[in-house]
């Protein structure tokens, strides 16, 4: 615990005030810390401005470095750490930068709780890390199966929400579901495409069955906006999580800490085309077109995750939406003979393993 406690006051706090903690690799968080006990408060320092910039309120110092140590130590001994592309002298600085940088605004307030809800969700998670198979979606033609596992900290969410379909010619990946589960509630922080099969032939035969998901749809409605590949994930996920007792799903509000990632990123990046002698200049310049373009991305990811919730909302009876919360409680039927599939599929192929 001692060596914990000390790398976050003495190596973390400081880089973080400068707005880049380096463990490895760079994780581009900036805050203000305020240590409520005795009132002392460190000011950060970045080198731009224009970035949103938080205080962490140390309210508790010893109720925090227990929660610090304890996420600390079941990160250390999780199998997710094979994958990770830093060195062991690095976990302790990538673990709890990483943490730090999935914090929305409400957790800057409380980090004793925040990291005291981590280590629950990490350790009470009731759905198992498996890859399963569900069994044939008719409407799609395709079989279906289902991976559920831990994410790698830097990701949205700790754990990961996989289905993919296949047919006698290939594979098609529908988009992947970012999740964490606490009580009986799902929060989603990012539905994401992955890359698919190669054989565009195969990847356009099912994109035609995908879109049956827009059937009933009225052709004016907003909820049209959204990918039918997402429909389709998302009503993988329903039942899924029905079969747990998870009777709510709800969307994690967002890390404000990534557009300053982004914007820092871009600050650095143009450091090194102030050298005339640097190196990968086109790729530097393509990678700040790129991370420019997220700025313009991010109020339509947002605004579709939102649409989203809305669309299986109007899909599926007995659902109830509140704001960004869909309870599924009651959830009976949808209303789309492609998405009743597959969350009969799903369901029916859990219901029957329980027994």
């Amino acid at each position: 615990m001692e060596n914990i406690v000390d790398t976050f006051y003495n190596q973390i706090i400081p880089e973080m005030l400068q707005g880049e903690v380096l463990c490895g690799i760079k994780i581009r968080i900036v805050a203000n810390v305020l240590f409520v006990q005795n009132g002392k408060e460190l000011k950060a320092n970045p080198p731009i401005d224009g970035l949103n910039i938080p205080t962490l309120k140390i309210n508790n110092n010893r109720r925090l470095d227990e929660a610090i140590s304890k996420y600390v130590n079941i990160m250390n001994t999780s199998s997710i750490t094979k994958e990770l592309s830093v060195d062991k002298e690095d976990y302790i600085k990538y673990f709890i930068a990483s943490a730090i940088a999935n914090m929305a605004s409400e957790d800057y307030d409380n980090p004793e709780i925040y990291f005291e809800k981590l280590c629950y969700v990490h350790t009470n998670n009731p759905i198992p890390n498996e890859k399963r198979y569900y069994g044939f979606v008719n409407n799609l033609n395709s079989n279906l199966t289902i991976e559920t596992k831990e994410e790698i900290p830097t990701q949205e969410c700790p754990y990961v929400f996989i289905p993919k379909l296949y047919s006698n010619n290939g594979n098609y990946n529908l988009p992947i579901i970012r999740y964490y589960i606490l009580d009986n509630t799902a929060y989603i922080g990012a539905i994401q495409n992955t890359k698919s099969s190669k054989d565009e032939i195969i990847n356009n035969k099912i994109r035609r069955f995908l879109y049956k998901a827009n059937a009933g749809v009225p052709k004016e409605s907003d909820l049209l906006n959204v990918d039918p590949a997402v429909i389709c994930s998302l009503s993988s996920f329903l039942p899924l999580m029905k079969s747990y007792d998870i009777t709510n799903i709800e969307l994690l509000p967002y890390s404000f800490q990534r557009s300053n990632d982004k914007k820092l990123k871009i600050y650095y990046l143009n450091k090194i085309l102030e050298n005339p002698q640097a190196p990968f200049k086109a790729r530097v310049t393509e990678v700040i077109s790129q991370s420019e373009l997220y700025f313009e991305r991010l109020p339509k990811i947002r605004s579709q995750l939102e649409t989203s919730i809305a669309r299986i909302n109007y899909h599926f009876e007995g659902t109830e939406l509140n704001e960004q919360k869909l309870n599924i409680e009651n959830i009976q039927f949808a209303n789309n003979d492609l998405l009743e599939d597959i969350y009969q599929t799903i369901l029916n192929k859990k219901q029957g393993y329980q027994k």
